[in-house]
């Protein structure tokens, strides 16, 4: 299964039309057991920080090395927020005030930028903005007032170069919800679907061009890697939806005629699709900004770094 068959089905037992538990033969016939279960009703992320001075932080991200475990014998090296991939659901409400505290368990400078977000430039998380890095092994405190409202993005805004282990290309991401009061919440479910990729190498080859033929290989990592200056793709052979591959996973369970909120996240640098077969996802925001008139689609396309909303 090529990478774009395989993101399109990925999705797919996120709606289930029962509430029984979907057992291995249905699962593997279907290629649907990829979508890792967060919790339905996830709740904000609060690690109160016993600071020096002041008051404690609303949030506290830690940064420092982890494993991933993406499937049975598959596991990779590389750094996240707080252990999880994706990092902790931070939430507040629209117009609150927020303090995050970063710990920088690392031996290089990082970054986290607060993508969508209104702040300042010095708590924007990104060098050509003039926002100072947390230093190698020190903390710094991030202070801004969370708005506007949608579905907002945290994620390591560390230029990485030629290394493929280091910020964008780590685990360092993380949904951050900022919530409206206009909003009446009409749904029974949440979830929270991060689509990512790992085990980045250098290619000539873009895989964004072109539809592939369905029976082309996954690409493989080279054993000895393309390090050209110039004219080079990022590539993977590895994909998952939040933290975990295809078949590894428990898929998101549902009862039938139930309104599922799906916010859906690409967090890595390739172009995804996904579908869900017998449903259309009513798209109601797009970067977290409400869509004009929301409209049903049998599938979403999603570029690098882009947010879609929809109802399932």
């Amino acid at each position: 299964m090529n990478r774009r068959d395989f993101m399109r089905l990925g999705c797919a037992t996120v709606i289930a039309p029962r509430t029984a538990t979907l057992g291995p033969a249905f699962a593997n016939s279907l290629a649907l057991q990829h979508t890792a279960a967060l919790p339905q009703h996830p709740q904000t992320a609060t690690f109160p920080l016993n600071a020096t001075t002041g008051p404690a932080a609303d949030f506290t991200l830690r940064i420092a090395p982890t494993l991933l475990e993406l499937a049975p014998q598959v596991v990779i090296s590389t750094t996240a927020y707080n252990d999880e991939i994706p990092g902790p659901l931070l939430r507040a409400r629209e117009g609150q005030p927020v303090a995050v505290d970063v710990i920088n368990e690392t031996d290089v400078p990082e970054y986290v930028h607060w993508h969508g977000l209104f702040v300042p430039s010095e708590v924007d998380g990104a060098a050509e903005e003039g926002t100072p890095p947390v230093p190698p092994y020190g903390r710094r405190r991030y202070q801004f007032v969370a708005k506007p409202a949608g579905s907002r993005w945290y994620h390591s805004h560390t230029a990485a170069m030629l290394d493929l282990h280091r910020g964008a290309y780590s685990g360092q991401f993380g949904f951050f919800m900022i919530d409206s009061a206009n909003n009446p919440g009409q749904y029974d479910q949440e979830v929270f679907l991060a689509l990512r990729e790992w085990q980045y190498f250098l290619s000539p080859m873009d895989q964004d061009e072109g539809r592939p033929d369905p029976n082309d290989p996954m690409p493989e990592k080279p054993a000895t890697p393309d390090s050209r200056p110039n004219g080079l793709e990022i590539s993977a052979p590895l994909y998952s939806i939040n933290d975990k591959m295809l078949g590894a996973g428990e898929p998101l369970r549902v009862r039938e005629g139930q309104r599922i909120l799906m916010h859906l996240l690409n967090a890595g640098s390739q172009i995804h699709r996904v579908g869900l077969f017998g449903h259309r996802f009513h798209v109601i925001a797009l970067d977290g900004n409400p869509v004009p008139a929301p409209q049903p689609v049998p599938m979403i396309e999603i570029a690098p770094g882009e947010r879609v909303d929809a109802i399932v």
